[in-house]
């Protein structure tokens, strides 16, 4: 696997700077809350689960609130590189194939990492010939003759159709 699939180094989950220490504190109190709620499914205990979650629910998004309203108050302020930080963060759209490693080296460029996952998927799926099969042999439903479909016996059909779906 480690010789064959191409891999990458990812990062861990990003710091959200809005999320404070006390706010950590009670998001703790909330899983701890969950967990005795589950375990012992008393109505009581997952109110007070709920109760907590919701206040959790509604710290966090006012705590982020507060932060963009900061940056943006610096950025208006003389400092708009806090806010094109923010803003960066933010962008998930600039995401791209990252540097490949093979047996024949690291790939970095657009074509070469084309070509990289296109031998790698080339070896690893098979061109396999589909054989359609025609059974032999006699079966126990008779043969239908010539169907013959006419324009009045559509339309009755269907009229039956619609007093069927309509009350």
């Amino acid at each position: 696997m480690e010789d064959l699939i191409p891999s990458k180094m990812s990062k861990s989950r990003r710091h959200l700077p809005w999320i404070t220490t006390d706010l950590k504190r009670k998001m703790r109190k909330r899983d701890r809350l969950f967990k005795k709620a589950r375990r012992n499914p008393s109505t009581s205990k997952w109110k007070a689960f709920r109760q907590h979650r919701n206040v959790v629910a509604k710290l966090v998004h006012q705590a982020h609130h507060d932060y963009v309203n900061n940056i943006i108050g610096n950025s208006l302020q003389g400092n708009p590189k806090t806010f094109w930080s923010y803003v960066k963060q933010c962008r998930t759209e600039n995401m791209e194939i990252p540097s490949l490693r093979s047996d024949k080296g690291i790939h970095t460029t657009n074509k070469d990492k084309a070509e990289c996952l296109n031998s790698f998927f080339h070896s690893v799926f098979t061109n396999q010939q589909v054989c359609h099969a025609r059974m032999e042999g006699s079966s126990h439903f008779p043969d239908i003759g010539h169907l013959h479909i006419h324009r009045p016996g559509v339309a009755k059909q269907l009229s039956n159709l619609k007093r069927l779906l309509l009350p």
